[in-house]
């Protein structure tokens, strides 16, 4: 597999978040501020650890979407557990 986010996965995860929405009663806009705020203090985490694992990530420079980061979280768990 690429380290590109595919269509699909990016989809998959616009469908996760609409779903989330609406178990918590809350709209897609606050699920999806709610992921800005953590990729953002995840991009600023000094931890060396986090540093690295931020830079293995398929976005480069740039700061992931809400989808990107989530297609990005669950193909890395898939991967982990062979899913």
């Amino acid at each position: 597999m690429t380290n590109s986010i595919t269509w699909a996965e990016l989809k998959k995860a616009e469908r996760s978040l609409k779903r989330v929405a609406v178990q918590q009663g809350v709209s897609l806009d606050e699920v999806r501020e709610s992921i800005k705020e953590a990729i953002a203090a995840a991009v600023a985490n000094p931890d060396p650890v986090a540093r690295s694992r931020w830079a293995a990530a398929p976005f480069g420079d740039k700061v992931p979407s809400p989808e990107e980061f989530v297609a990005w979280c669950a193909r890395e768990v898939g991967q982990r557990t062979g899913h």
